[in-house]
C-alpha cells in the first residue's frame, strides 16, 4: 500500500491507482468483503 499520511486526517489517498488502493485501505473497517463503506 502506498497511501499518503497526513498528521491533520487519518488518511489521504490521491494520485494515479488511488481508487485501486482503496478497498485495502478500507478492509479493516468493513465487517466482510461484501459489506458496503458508508461515507459522510
Amino acid at each position: 500500500m502506498s497511501y499518503k499520511n497526513f498528521p491533520m486526517v487519518p488518511r489521504v489517498i490521491f494520485g494515479r491507482g488511488s481508487f485501486n488502493q482503496l478497498s485495502e485501505l478500507l478492509a479493516p473497517n468493513r465487517l466482510s468483503n461484501n459489506a458496503p463503506f458508508i461515507f459522510w
